[in-house]
């Protein structure tokens, strides 16, 4: 029988109970909780989720109330023209930072509050570069809360009121749901090469 040889990591990283480490361009995690410490941390997240929906809440109103404000067409175009210029000459997804990936959520998610809101007429703000960064940045914002707080602490929260009876579907239900949140129709850089 052979032996297995052990292979000395490149880099290894440590964060709380985390470790990630490299061999090459492979990368390794490993989550290193106890079962305590990993009930605890359900819990902690669980505790958390009321809170997680409250600032997903407060977050979309403001953005609806930023929105409004302005007309709707000069923010399409200012936030299309965002989006063209941080995607003009990439030919893959790798090359474009979170900020130039957000520009399409952007686009997106402010073409559906102008679709399901009554916008006034009148009284509205003249739209400056500024101002459009402040909704740019309370969009990220939502999309992050929703990344990297909700879906955790939402699968967290139903655990504890019983109401998972297969972690396979959930883990497939957050799966989906990610993906729709992240994944946008057929639209491909190569595609796009002249």
């Amino acid at each position: 029988m052979a032996k297995s040889k052990k292979i000395p990591f490149d880099e290894v990283v440590e964060y709380g109970p985390l470790r990630f480490a490299r061999v090459g361009r492979l990368t390794v995690s490993e989550n290193r909780m106890s079962e305590e410490e990993f009930a605890k941390f359900q819990e902690q997240l669980a505790s958390n989720h009321p809170k997680h929906v409250e600032k997903i809440n407060a977050l979309a109103l403001e953005i609806r109330t930023l929105i409004s404000k302005y007309n709707p067409l000069h923010l399409l175009d200012c936030t299309y023209q965002h989006f063209y210029m941080a995607h003009a000459g990439k030919e893959s997804e790798p090359e474009l930072g979170m900020d130039e990936n957000m520009t399409l959520r952007a686009l997106e998610y402010i073409q559906s509050v102008i679709a399901s809101t009554q916008i006034p007429t009148e009284d509205r703000i003249e739209l400056t570069q500024e101002l459009w960064g402040e909704v740019f940045e309370k969009i990220g914002e939502l999309y992050n809360s929703i990344l990297i707080g909700y879906f955790s602490s939402h699968t967290a929260y139903k655990r504890q009121e019983g109401k998972i009876q297969n972690d396979a579907i959930e883990k497939l239900f957050v799966f989906l749901q990610m993906n729709w949140l992240m994944v946008r129709s057929n639209r491909h850089h190569y595609n796009e090469i002249n």
